[in-house]
Parts: structure tokens; sequence; C-alpha cells
């Protein structure tokens, strides 16, 4: 009996082709109910999801309300560079310190752990009914009810409760300067900072300091910026703690003033315009407008805060005579120079993503002589247009999917073509890079406009594993996994003729080094990173520590279950005599022509070499 095949229905068959996308979509649910619960499951935004950054998503550009859906066969365009694995260029320093980046997080996590731990005695032992007010001094409660009361005032960050580490977001520690034809490298290494010659030909960093300043122990720097007027003035900047130098012409450090504060520092930059200005962020939304020249600063309270200090990442970047950018982790706000007033407000980014849950803003970049910020996502880099803010609505007109598995902190660029830029983007965790290429924007955007495809640089952990795999950088008593796996706290990105360069650095110290270099020099680029970093090994020593014996096991039992074996006896169980094969078998099987005849050949020819290889040798 044949069952009758059921036809296939079309979905689509009553909807207009011809239509534009928007109000295909708009009508969509109400027409064809099928057809839009397709389209909600492929396409509309998703909750939070793990390896997010798995899924495909592709760049998009922003289009009119009449596009008809039709790209140009060139839209995604490749990046048209490679890299080459990285190199570390400076020499081995800080060998017995600790990743300072990790400890907030690995404090925190260890105090949650604890804290845990105490409501779980809490509940099993119903500590609330034990709880007795014996008068208005005095109360009666359980052991426990006071240890989870001192651990819960013990919170090693009470502002801090996130996956990566926003206090050290911004710039970065790692800055590039030219003084009187000569380039320097800024960079911290814990709480110092150092100014160290750099050669940008053949990319190397000199080993002794031109200058140094301590910040003091208890004093982390997170955050470099600089400005140069008449001379350079450096501004860093600590969790409680702010220090505004200078850089004199003899090449040292002079302090000029700090500035310390209860509330932690989020954020600080140098204005574009006024030069001598610096704006200062607080966790509780507080700006500070501080004149480097007459040390007198402006606070304002920033009107798009709320009372909420947890993870109040914010950061004020200002570009233009006219108006500043505050941008928090869910919006970013234009403010007026003049009055202080918030003329413009964007909070539209779970509208526009892919993952609402996890797409709140990690990095914002407002560079010099541009009207366009970008701002980087768990999950994107977005483009938002301000050249008209003060006539229109601020709107994003590009998308890119970075593909990172962790938020990117830092961002950088720098000019490739002359109508192309490229863009950096680095996330705090080893080697977490991605690199996007941008064309320069014209006045406004249009579906002709082609997108690139954004490109990750290869890790200095597979370099590692390479150099393994040759037998190199394999010392047991000084592994360099967890060296080489610190965490990053700044990156820069050059341009040299042909070529683009990525710096990072990592928070101890060790500068990264990748050469991006256009597809047409692959077969002229030389690779020698496994032996550059088998060098940069050789010196890295650390501690030796003597074994101690912390546990011995009972094996009593399992060894009265043994038996003594003789020589004999253990040789013959693993003598395993092979049958040889029956060549008159074989010869039956090429007369009967059960298999194909070319296979006779190949036989004979194997038994003839044999013979004359056995006669040769009886000679």
């Amino acid at each position: 009996m044949s069952i009758p095949s059921k036809k296939q229905k079309c979905i689509t068959s009553d909807l207009d082709n011809t239509a534009p996308v928007k109000q295909i979509l708009d009508e969509l649910p109400h027409k064809n109910g099928e057809a839009f619960k397709f389209y909600a499951k492929n396409l509309l935004q998703k909750p939070l999801l793990p390896k997010h950054w798995l899924r495909p998503s592709y760049p998009l550009n922003t289009f009119d309300e009449d596009w008809d859906g039709q790209l140009l066969h060139n839209y995604f365009e490749p990046l048209g560079f490679k890299s080459l694995p990285p190199k570390i260029i400076n020499s081995i320093r800080n060998v017995d310190r600790k990743d300072p980046v990790t400890d907030y997080i690995s404090n925190k996590l260890e105090w949650k752990k604890q804290l845990s731990d105490c409501k779980i005695a809490f509940a099993n032992n119903k500590c609330e009914e034990d709880v007795e007010i014996l008068n208005e001094d005095v109360i009666s409660c359980p052991k426990l009810v006071v240890t989870t009361a001192e651990l819960l005032k013990k919170d090693p960050e009470p502002y801090f409760d996130d996956t990566y580490n926003w206090y050290y977001a911004g710039f970065g520690n790692l800055q590039l300067l030219s003084l009187e034809g000569k380039d320097y490298i800024l960079y911290s290494e814990f709480s110092k900072l150092y100014l160290k010659e750099f050669d940008k030909k053949h990319i190397k960093v000199t080993s002794d300091a031109c200058a140094s300043f301590d910040c003091s122990q208890e004093h982390n720097i997170l955050e470099i910026v600089y400005t140069i007027m008449q001379i350079p003035v450096i501004a860093l900047r600590t969790r409680n703690k702010l220090f505004i130098l200078k850089l004199l012409a003899d090449r040292t450090f002079e302090k000029i003033s700090s500035l310390d504060s209860d509330i932690p520092y989020v954020g600080i930059s140098f204005d574009g315009y006024h030069k001598k200005v610096l704006n200062v962020t607080r966790l509780d939304g507080v700006l500070f407008l501080i004149n480097i020249e007459t040390l007198l600063a402006k606070k304002i309270l920033l009107k798009s805060h709320k009372n909420k200090k947890l993870n109040n990442w914010n950061v004020v970047l200002s570009a233009k005579n006219n108006y500043y950018l505050n941008v928090t982790r869910n919006s970013v706000c234009v403010y007026d120079k003049r009055t202080n007033d918030i003329e413009h407000y964007y909070k539209l980014i779970k509208t526009i993503v892919d993952e609402p849950h996890c797409n709140k803003i990690s990095v914002a970049r407002q560079f010099e002589g541009t009207d366009h910020l970008y701002f980087g996502t768990s999950h994107h880099l977005f483009v938002l247009d301000l050249r008209f803010v003060k006539k229109y609505q601020l709107d994003v007109i590009q998308r890119w999917t970075h593909g990172m598995e962790f938020p990117p902190i830092y961002m950088d660029k720098c000019n490739i073509q002359s109508n192309r830029d490229m863009l950096c983007l680095s996330s705090q965790w080893c080697e977490d890079i991605c690199v996007v290429a941008d064309y320069k924007k014209s006045e406004f955007l249009t579906q002709s406009s082609n997108v690139s495809m954004p490109y990750r640089p290869p890790s200095i952990l597979s370099v590692l594993q390479e150099a393994r795999e040759q037998l190199l950088c394999d010392d047991f008593y000084n592994p360099l996994d967890c060296r080489l796996n610190s965490s990053i706290c700044g990156n820069k990105l050059l341009n040299l003729n042909d070529t683009c360069d990525i710096l990072t650095l990592n928070s101890l110290g060790d500068i990264t080094h990748h050469m991006l270099y256009p597809d047409h020099m692959q077969g002229i680029v030389e690779d020698d990173s496994v032996q550059s970093l088998y060098e940069w090994s050789k010196s890295y020593k650390i501690e030796t520590k003597p074994f101690h014996v912390t546990t011995i096991f009972n094996i009593a039992d399992a060894w009265k279950k043994l038996r003594k074996v003789s020589h004999d006896e253990m040789l013959s169980q693993y003598d395993s005599t092979t049958s040889k094969f029956d060549e008159n078998e074989i010869w039956q099987v090429f007369e009967n022509e059960e298999v194909d005849i070319e296979l006779k050949e190949v036989w004979m020819e194997a038994n003839n070499a044999t013979e004359e290889t056995s006669i040769a040798s009886d000679l």
C-alpha cells in the first residue's frame, strides 16, 4: 500500500516580494503566522547563550526604509591583511610577581565562596530562630551569625562584581609619543611608570628607562593618558588617587599634583579640542573638569547616572568644541559644554543586537578629528554618527560582529589607505584580539557601501605550542604557560609603510608585537617567532621550591595480593607468535580470478624484489 506524499506548502507564497523589507516585517505577524514563526526562530533576538561568540552573525550597514534586500556581490569584503605570529620585544621582568588584574576577581570569587558557605550553614542550622534580643544594646545569637556579619563587612571590592576587571578599562597602560624627533614608549608595571626609547623601524624597546615614576606600592596604575602642549603632561589613574605629571626636558618626571578620593575613579581623558582640560569620572557619576595649567577643577554631576554604584563604569570623551560624550554601560549621552545639560540620549543598543542580555558597552573611543563614536560590546563593534548631533537624533550606522571570547576593553585606530582605517580591539585576557577595516564615512552610508570582515590574529600561546612541538620552551621547572597567560592592560596600533603593527602590554610588563602585512607579501615575510620566544624564555627562571610529602597512601591491601613471577614466565606472557600466511592460498586466489589481476603483478614484483635482496645479502 503506497502512502500519498503530502504536498509541501510554500509559506511565502502570499508575501509581496517587491515591498520594502520594513513593510514585510510589519505585516508578517498578521498576514502569515507560519512565516513569522520561521523568521522569529532564525533572526529575532535571543537571550544570552553559552559561548555566544561562536554564533554566526554578519556586519551590517543602515539601510533606507525602501531597501529591497539586495546586496552587491562584494558587500562582504575580506580584510586583505594577514598576521605573523607574535613576538615579545622587551626583556623579561617581574618574574616573582602575581598578575594584579586578576587579583581583583580572584579575591572577590574567594569572598563570594565563603559567603555562600555561610549562607548554606545559616539555613541548615536555622540560626534565625536562635536570635534573641535581650535589650537595646545586647543580642544573643549563634556564633555563625557573627561570622557572617563580619564576612559581609570584609567585601574586598564592594563596587565590583563582573567577569572582567573594568577598573583597567579605558585608554590602557601603553602609550606612544614623539619628542624632538625621537619616539618613546610610555607604559606601566604595577605602580611604576616607565619612559623608554622606541625604535619604530625595527620595533624594539630599549632595556634602560629614560625616566620613571613610582606611585607607591598600594597604588597600581590603571590608566595612562597624556597631552602635549609646551611640555608633555601625563595623567595616571589609580583606584583612589589621580596623579598629574609633567615630562621635563632632561627626560625626568615631575609631579604637578595628586587628587585623592574615597570613591573609585573609573575613567580619565584629555579634551581633544581644549588640550589643557582633563576629564575625570568617578563611580558615582561625578565628572571633574581639571585645568592642568591653573589646577582648578569644576565638579559636575552627570544626570544620566542612577544611584547604583555597582559596576557603574563610565567615561567622558571630548573631541569637539561644543559637546562632550558620557558613555556608560547601557547608553551614550551628549552634553552641551556651556550648560552641561543633556542634548541627546542614546540607549537603543538592545534593539540592534542579536543577544540583548550580553551586550553592555565595554569600550568607547572618539578619535581626534572624527565625527564618529566607535563603541564595543560583548558581541559587536558599532559606529555612532555624531556629524549632525545638534540637529538629529543619534543613530548607529554600522555594526560588526568581532567574534571575541571576552568583552573588548581597549581600542586603537590607524590609517592604512587614503580612504580606509584599521581598528584593533583587545580584551583583557591573553591575546584575544580582533582587527577590523573601516572605510572613512561619506555624508551618508548606503547599501552599496562595502563592509570588511573582522580578522583574528594568532595568539602567543600558539607560538608556545609550536615551540614545544620542536622540543623548545619545555623546561619543566620554568613553565611559560602562566607567564604568557597574563592579563592584557593596553594596546597600540601603528602604520609603518605597507604594514601595520599591533603592540600589546600585559600586566607583568611584557610587550608583544604582531605584524600585519598585505596578502601579496605572504611569500616575502619570514616567521621567526618560535626562535624569538625560545631566546626570550632563556632568562625566565622562577624560584625553585623543594618537594614536600603531603599525603601517604596505604597500599598494604593491594601489596598483599601481588605474587612473585619468574623472569621466564613474564617473558612468555608477552611473547606473541605470529602465524605465517600460506602462499599457496594466495596463488589459488589469483588463479581463480577472485581478485583483480593487477594485484597479481604487484605481488610477483614484491616477491622478486624480496628474492633479489636475500641473494644480495648472501653474497
